[in-house]
């Protein structure tokens, strides 16, 4: 093909045609170019083909990881509310004096050493920043609601590690002065039937009922990104 352009660009020299090699001349840069612009239109299209593809994979491993997350908060959340319950319960029995409950009492007291755990290693939002793979998600909603959520998870781990400090730094010494561990059995029942007993469950009342709150929040907010993850994979596919 270039042999045939040199021959044709020879002819018209020769022959004195300096017009017409002018428009030959300007034919074939315009040719050129345009074999330029369509070469790199298709790397282009190639590469953004390449982009939607990374940026899928990225979407379902992040869709993976929170998907594992929502199910061990959910969990959590019920175990929380399941001894919360009983808690609750307890700062009744203790306010009537009810002593025909001092076994279930005794059952109830015993279980204040148990705790839901949620403890999330989950670093998405640092794992996508540190490896560069942030430079692929175009959804920039989905960028901050995943730092939110690593937030969140910080604040999570501070509770848990608050429920087991009190747990093992007073609940457990308190407990061992009244209750026989191992068969719930309250010993100590002139100890049981006031405000500072009965406070134990208060307090841990109030740290299940934040920690409630702060699953209940990640649990929302890992919905909110898996939609948005939901439709930026569909659409990425549609293109």
């Amino acid at each position: 093909m270039i042999k045939i352009f040199r021959r044709i660009r020879k002819q018209l020299v020769e022959k004195g045609y300096l017009k017409r090699y002018l428009i030959y001349a300007i034919g074939e840069i315009l040719l050129v170019v345009l074999g330029i612009l369509i070469a790199l239109n298709i790397n282009n299209r190639n590469q953004e083909n390449n982009n939607r593809i990374s940026e899928n994979k990225i979407y379902q491993n992040i869709k993976q990881e929170l998907n594992d997350d929502f199910s061990a908060l959910n969990a959590n959340l019920t175990y929380d509310q399941l001894y919360k319950n009983q808690y609750e319960y307890a700062v009744e029995v203790i306010e009537a004096e009810d002593i025909s409950q001092l076994d279930s009492l005794g059952v109830i007291a015993i279980n204040l050493l148990k705790s839901s755990d949620f403890h999330s290693q989950s670093t998405i939002y640092k794992t996508i920043v540190n490896s560069g793979q942030i430079k692929f998600l175009n959804n920039h909603d989905i960028i901050r609601k995943l730092h939110q959520l690593e937030e969140t998870y910080i604040h999570i781990n501070q509770l848990e590690s608050i429920h087991l400090r009190v747990v093992t730094d007073f609940l457990a010494p308190m407990l061992v002065r009244t209750v026989k561990i191992n068969t719930a059995t309250i010993k100590a029942t002139d100890k049981i039937f006031n405000y500072q007993f009965q406070n134990n469950f208060v307090v841990m009342i109030n740290l299940m009922e934040e920690k409630e709150e702060t699953y209940i929040e990640a649990i929302k907010d890992i919905n909110s990104i898996i939609e948005l993850i939901d439709i930026e994979i569909s659409t990425n596919e549609n293109q």
